[in-house]
């Protein structure tokens, strides 16, 4: 019969094999929400084209806008047709470049499979600031046809 000790020390070595294993598939210590993991991101990767009077068919503005589109975000992210950036970061880098991190992805990934909770709202909401477009130096016309 094997003592108690050489048992339950068994148990805990299988125990901590398989919290190894698990770890890595949740990624996070807490499940991420809208308000304080996903807004973030929507903001400095997004909401320049997708907000109200831009060039993007539809609004990443609100929890709203986004939770009704969360398996989409997902797909598009992960897949990394979203954000639209066609230069290879591995060979260069530019101001203003829109690339998720990796990280980023899973985060998104991580909040839609968790129910894309919406979080502990803030008192204070950011609103993303509207771009201020430079002036033109000149503007062409035409007659019309």
């Amino acid at each position: 019969m094997m003592p108690i000790a050489t048992h339950v020390t068994g148990l805990l070595a299988r125990a901590s094999r398989l919290a190894a294993l698990l770890i890595p598939l949740s990624g996070f210590a807490q499940a991420p929400t809208y308000y304080q993991d996903i807004q973030p991101i929507l903001q400095k990767n997004c909401l320049p084209c997708h907000r109200t009077g831009e060039a993007a068919p539809f609004s990443l503005e609100t929890y709203e806008d986004v939770f009704k589109r969360a398996d989409f975000i997902k797909m598009v992210t992960e897949s990394r047709s979203m954000p639209p950036w066609f230069a290879d970061p591995e060979f260069r880098h530019f101001q203003n470049e829109r690339i998720l991190t990796q990280e980023e992805i899973q985060r998104i990934a991580a909040w839609v499979d968790g129910g894309a909770k919406k979080g502990k709202e803030p008192r204070v909401t950011s609103a993303y600031p509207k771009p201020v477009y430079p002036k033109p130096d000149f503007i062409f016309t035409m007659d019309p046809p």
